[in-house]
């Protein structure tokens, strides 16, 4: 299907087939979609995707759903609160700016990332920046409205992941994915947080469950705290790279499960091998794997194993 409006006949099949729509221009879905097994993709090559207009369904029986503006930079998906239910398969969204209202589905996976490579991302309770592609509050609602198997934000081309203050995304595991930087400002609060990045860069503490980082950590400023689920239980923290200091002597602090239960820390790289940090303070209450630690003090609440110093 070629088109850049659809306010036709509601369409539904009952059976396996898959619905595809690409527009030259804008694509503006008015209508409802309800497919029993299939796929759905809504494409515009050069323009805005606006998806249930006039609040109709748009329901795939676990099929997947595909949002995609290739248009760079101004490219738009929208989705206008209402009913968009996977039945538990993924959704998916590639584009330059968004803007989501509620959408389901239980047990599937949601994806977002950039439409142009090297576009960068922003997680804000603020307002949207136009330069990025962002995450604005009301869009952080939407995405905490359900439960989902994850949310990744990013890929492998995007560039980097700027989460500010006080953001809470906590309802779904997240994953950030990006060959550049993550940068994380203070007091936010994400679920099961898994950062793929170059670099991640705290500003500020950083809550929630569990907490793996594939990247080198540097602490930017003076007293961070990374706690991974100090109330609930059964939180990790794993960091695979280094940690450094910005300029040297600031103190981190890591608490893993403040209330004993048994979630563990594994540091897999030296700490402040470049920039060596102030107090490292950690709060286990069981195991801290540690290897090489330069600091101008340690104090461990926990059992440590394997080679430090």
């Amino acid at each position: 299907v070629s088109q850049s409006r659809y306010t036709g006949a509601n369409i539904t099949n009952t059976g396996t087939g898959s619905f595809t729509a690409t527009s030259t221009g804008d694509l503006n879905v008015q209508s409802s979609i309800q497919l029993a097994e299939g796929n759905l993709s809504l494409t515009s090559n050069s323009g805005n995707v606006t998806v249930n207009g006039t609040g109709q369904p748009i329901v795939t029986g676990g099929g997947k759903m595909t949002f995609r503006s290739n248009q760079a930079n101004t490219g738009t998906v929208t989705l206008v609160p209402g009913t968009v239910d996977s039945g538990g398969g993924d959704i998916t969204f590639i584009t330059d700016n968004i803007s989501l209202g509620i959408l389901t589905n239980t047990g599937g996976k949601v994806i977002i990332e950039p439409a142009t490579p090297g576009r960068g991302i922003l997680l804000t309770n603020g307002l949207a920046d136009s330069s990025r592609l962002s995450l604005d509050g009301g869009t952080i609602t939407a995405l905490n409205s359900n439960t989902y198997q994850l949310i990744t934000i990013g890929n492998n081309n995007s560039g980097n992941i700027t989460s500010e203050g006080g953001v809470s995304l906590d309802k779904s595991p997240i994953q950030f994915l990006t060959p550049g930087s993550s940068i994380v400002a203070g007091n936010s609060n994400y679920g099961d947080l898994q950062v793929t990045a170059a670099n991640t860069k705290l500003f500020g503490n950083l809550a929630g469950t569990n907490r793996t980082f594939n990247s080198n950590l540097i602490i930017e400023t003076s007293g961070v705290n990374l706690r991974a689920n100090p109330t609930l239980g059964g939180g990790n923290v794993i960091i695979t790279g280094t940690i450094n200091g910005l300029t040297g002597g600031e103190n981190f602090g890591i608490t893993v499960n403040g209330n004993g239960s048994t979630g563990d820390l594994n540091l897999f790289g030296a700490v402040g091998n470049s920039q060596p940090l102030g107090q490292l303070s950690i709060n286990t209450g069981v195991n801290a794997d540690l290897r090489a630690v330069t600091a101008n003090g340690l104090a461990v609440n926990g059992y440590v194993y394997r080679d430090w110093e």
